[in-house]
Order: structure tokens, then sequence, then C-alpha cells
């Protein structure tokens, strides 16, 4: 005999439209959603919107498997977060191993440091070095703040001397 789960929250892995089924992930696993299902809500079936939905563990070909039963709501996904246009100097870089990080501790962001891939490097035309100062576009990611790129060079270093300037003339 099988239990129904109901009401229970959870994210949209993906949902093909073509094929007319996806996946749910709930906090007792992924749940198989099929088109049939769904009833009006099926265009709002997009990665990462938030459900709720009904659901049976069955015993099929000697696997239990989670399948939904009702889509009860969507909730379209968060929009994605804006990147910044932030001041920082680099604090480590290894071309080698293909990263480094920005220090950007004025920028309000989860850490004060943003990740900076070697692509991204590479398309500003520069390996840089420790302190040298940046003007960086930043955005949050679910790893923490990621550079997407950078610019370098007189009018970075010449806003830098402006902030300094305003950093000293605060504590005068």
């Amino acid at each position: 005999m099988t239990a129904t789960n109901v009401n229970v929250p959870g994210q949209v892995k993906f949902f093909n439209h073509d094929r007319g089924f996806g996946i749910v992930i709930t906090r007792d696993g992924d749940v198989f959603l099929h088109v049939s299902k769904v009833g009006a809500f099926k265009e709002k079936l997009v990665k990462n919107a938030q459900v709720h939905i009904d659901y049976t563990t069955i015993y099929d070909e000697g696997v239990y498997k989670r399948v939904a039963t009702a889509l009860l709501s969507v909730k379209a996904p968060p929009a994605p977060p804006k990147p910044v246009k932030v001041l920082g100097t680099v604090v480590w870089f290894n071309r080698d191993k293909g990263r480094g990080f920005i220090d950007i501790a004025d920028a309000n962001l989860s850490k004060p440091t943003a990740f900076l891939h070697v692509s991204v490097c590479d398309k500003a035309g520069v390996t840089p070095g420790k302190g040298m100062p940046v003007l960086a576009l930043v955005i949050e990611s679910q790893k923490g703040p990621k550079a997407l790129s950078f610019e370098w060079g007189e009018a970075v270093e010449a806003a830098w001397s402006a902030k300094l300037d305003e950093m000293y003339a605060e504590d005068c």
C-alpha cells in the first residue's frame, strides 16, 4: 500500500515541455512530474520555480519511485541578481590554476572577495598582479561574489586615488 504526501514544497529541477515531463526536487528527493498532472500551470514550469505538489511513492520494476499526483501551485523563480561595478584590488591570481580573487570589501556583498576566473582576465587582455587596482563588474553567485569583467589602467588608478583621498579626508 502506498501513502500520498500532501502539499509538499519543492523546486523545479527541469521541465521538458516538448516531452511532457519533468522533475521536482523536494525534501524527500526527486519527484517525477507528468504533464497530465500540471493543469493550467504548464507554462509556469521553468527551472527553479517554487511549487507545491501531492505525490505518491510506487514500487516499479524493483525500484521505489516518487510520482506527482497533483500540482497545487507554482511561484516564479526569484529574479537573478544584478551585477554591480566596484573598485577593488587583486588579492591573488595564479594563471596556472586559472583563478584568483579581487578584494571588494566595500561592495556590501556576501563576501569581501570576488572570484576571478582566467577567462575574465583573458577578455581584459591582462594577467593581473597582486595589488593591481581594478574596476570590476561583480555578480552574486551561489558560491559568492564572482567577477564578470574588469577594467584596469590610468582611469581606474585615478578613481582609486580619488577614493583614497575621500577616505583620508573623512579620517581628519
